[in-house]
C-alpha cells in the first residue's frame, strides 16, 4: 500500500535549522514512489523544503527585457526534409550550421510529423501522470538503463533542491519498444518526437553552441513537455568522444579531452542539474582560446 510522504508538509522548517534533515526527507519522498503528483493528491499545503533552494544556491530567473521578447529564434523549413537534394539540401545544412553556431537552438517547421501525432503524444503523457499512484508505482525506477521508467528528478539525491516535476522516459537506443512495453494504456503508440535537444559543443570544439533554455510557465495548470535526447547505442558507450578531427588545426587545437559517453553521463548525473554546464570538467587545461 502506498503511503503519502511521512515528512510534515504542513509545517515550515528553516533550511538551516537543526531540525531539517534533507537526506531523510528526500529518501522518504522517493520511497513513496508517488512523485510530485502524489503530493498534490495528498493535499499538500506547503511546498516541502527539499524543493526550495537554500540561501547559498539561489535560482533567480533573469529579468525580462522588452528587447529580448521581440527576438525570434531561427526557423528552419525542412520541406522535402531528408529527400532534399542539390541546392535546397545545401541551404538546409547551411541554415542548421549557422543557427547552431550563433544561437545553439532553432525551431523546425514542415518536419513531417503530423500535428495530430504531436497532440496525441502530449495527451498520452498527461494521461499517464494523471493515473492513480498505485498504477504508476510499478514503473517507478532510478535505473537510467531501464527501457521504460517513471521517476521524479533524475538528480534527486545529489541536487541541492529538487524540481517540481515528474517524468516518464522511454529508451529507444537499443531499438523500438513494443506497444505492450509502454505504460500508456488506451493510447496509440506515438512514432514521432518533434522536439530535439542538441549538445554538440564538445565534438565541434566549441564551434556549435549549447545554450541554457528555460520556459516561463503559466500560473495555472500543469506544463507538459516532450523531448528527444540522442545518445550512443549501448555498444558505443565505452567509445571515447572528442572534438572532430576535421575541425582541428594548428590554430584550432582541441579544447576537450576524449571522453567515453558513460563517463560523461556519470559525471553529469553526479553533479546535479544546478544550471551549470558539465563541459568545463572535460576541458583541457591549455587551449588556444
Amino acid at each position: 500500500m502506498a503511503m503519502v510522504p511521512s515528512f510534515n508538509t504542513r509545517r515550515l522548517v528553516p533550511l538551516d535549522g537543526p531540525d531539517y534533515d534533507r537526506p531523510r526527507e528526500v529518501r522518504e519522498f522517493d520511497e513513496t514512489k508517488a512523485g510530485v503528483k502524489g503530493l498534490l493528491d495528498a493535499g499538500v499545503v506547503n511546498i516541502p523544503r527539499m524543493f526550495i533552494h537554500p540561501p547559498e544556491n539561489p535560482q533567480k530567473a533573469a529579468p525580462l527585457d522588452a528587447r529580448r521578447l521581440r527576438l525570434q529564434v531561427p526557423v528552419i523549413d525542412l520541406h522535402q526534409g531528408l529527400e532534399a537534394t542539390g541546392k535546397r539540401r545545401d541551404e538546409i545544412v547551411s541554415e542548421i550550421r549557422e543557427a547552431s553556431e550563433t544561437w545553439g537552438i532553432f525551431q523546425m517547421v514542415n518536419h513531417g510529423i503530423p500535428v495530430g501525432v504531436a497532440e496525441e503524444m502530449i495527451e498520452a503523457v498527461r494521461h499517464f501522470h494523471e493515473q492513480p499512484k498505485e498504477v504508476k508505482m510499478d514503473w517507478y525506477s532510478r535505473d537510467p538503463e531501464q527501457r521504460v521508467r517513471y521517476y521524479c528528478n533524475g538528480d534527486l539525491h545529489v541536487s541541492k533542491a529538487a524540481n517540481w516535476r515528474d517524468s516518464i522516459a522511454c529508451n529507444y537506443k537499443d531499438g523500438m519498444l513494443e506497444a505492450d512495453a509502454l505504460p500508456l494504456r488506451g493510447n496509440r503508440q506515438v512514432h514521432g518526437m518533434p522536439d530535439q535537444a542538441k549538445g554538440d559543443t564538445l565534438i565541434t570544439n566549441d564551434k556549435f553552441r549549447s545554450v541554457e533554455h528555460r520556459v516561463l510557465v503559466g500560473r495555472v495548470g500543469p506544463r507538459i513537455s516532450a523531448a528527444s535526447f540522442f545518445y550512443p547505442s549501448t555498444a558505443s558507450t565505452s567509445r571515447p568522444y572528442g572534438p572532430i578531427h576535421e575541425f582541428l588545426s594548428e590554430t584550432n587545437l582541441p579544447r576537450y579531452r576524449e571522453t567515453p559517453h558513460k563517463e560523461y553521463q556519470a559525471y553529469y548525473r553526479s553533479k546535479g542539474l544546478d544550471g551549470t554546464s558539465a563541459l568545463p570538467h572535460f576541458k583541457l587545461q591549455q587551449t588556444n582560446g
